[in-house]
């Protein structure tokens, strides 16, 4: 009872600390364009970009910003995308303009966009100030960053920061729900949460990390760690998950998990306790965007399939 009370006390705090993030984000974003400032924003490069008064035709070379633009209703705007921007599915019509590492710099710019979103610093985007080309580099790490990133989008775009802050406030609502949801003979699974079969795992420091712990789950990855850390396959039997939540983009199934050196000994495996994501489902897992809920939904679905639970949904393969 007191562990139980505990926990509620503990998500109640974090939620509250998320919460805060669309008071922070509202605040560096600034007032509504309608009477308000002007719509100068600050990516996470640090650099400061003051967009042209309206942004009519825009690119987006990162999924997450793909879709935090279109659930903000300026999808619209679209008029080219990286290759693995795929939601909502009428992105996919879209000019493709490569990806991270090989993007086509003539082809963005034959676009003549009037703002260019990237999730990174690069090379690339050297090459479009050349040219003449705005860049937003905005890359959310968590939870908060995401609220933070729908706030700078809203205002570059000159779009209501009420509309963002309503994205936002369904998203948190969501999260709660799905935390509530999870039964307490489920807390504290020790959860293996692997992004690349590497294996690159995500840390406690991490969105998919507060997700977890959100949902009461333990991560493996010790805390203090990087966001998203290398393990070696061979640390898996030292910390005997209880749980596996793995990425498998190529559907290679757990037999190529059971062929990995030792463990076909894991109890997990042989059991059964894993969850095996490709397709929409990985994609909603793995992008820090406005389909975090939906993410954190499907590893609660997760939890509560392989415990032999009635869950909403299937939660991998």
């Amino acid at each position: 009872m007191g562990s139980a009370r505990a926990g509620r006390r503990w998500l109640t705090g974090l939620l509250a600390l998320v919460g805060l993030a669309w008071m922070w984000a509202a605040q560096a974003a600034g007032a509504d364009a309608a009477g308000g400032p002007a719509r100068s924003v600050v990516d996470d490069r640090g650099q400061a970009l003051a967009p042209p008064a309206r942004v009519v035709r825009l690119v987006s070379l990162s999924p997450t910003l793909t879709e935090s633009v279109c659930v903000l209703g300026a999808c619209d705007r679209l008029v080219g995308v990286d290759r693995f921007s795929n939601w909502p599915e009428s992105v996919t019509k879209l000019p493709h303009l490569g990806s991270l590492g090989s993007f086509n710099v003539e082809a963005v710019a034959a676009l003549r966009p009037d703002l260019v979103l990237l999730a990174s610093d690069g090379p690339l985007v050297k090459q479009l100030a050349r040219l003449g080309v705005p860049v937003l580099v905005l890359s959310p790490q968590r939870h908060a960053d995401v609220a933070d990133t729908l706030a700078r989008l809203a205002r570059v775009l000159g779009l209501p920061q009420a509309r963002a802050q309503q994205v936002w406030e369904d998203i948190r609502r969501e999260l709660h729900d799905l935390a509530e949801s999870v039964p307490a003979r489920d807390r504290g699974l020790r959860t293996w949460v692997e992004i690349d079969p590497a294996p690159w795992l995500a840390g406690p420091d991490s969105f998919l990390g507060e997700t977890l712990a959100l949902l009461g789950l333990a991560n493996v990855v010790p805390a203090g760690s990087a966001p998203f850390v290398p393990m070696s396959r061979e640390w898996a039997l030292q910390a005997d998950p209880q749980l596996f939540v793995i990425s498998d983009p190529q559907q290679q199934g757990l037999a190529a998990l059971r062929a990995r050196p030792g463990w076909s000994r894991l109890p997990a495996l042989r059991e059964g306790r894993v969850c095996l994501f490709d397709g929409s489902d990985l994609d909603a897992l793995v992008r820090p965007g406005p389909r975090l809920a939906e993410g954190a939904r499907l590893l609660r679905d997760c939890v509560l399939r392989v415990q032999g639970a009635p869950a909403s949904g299937q939660a991998g393969h």
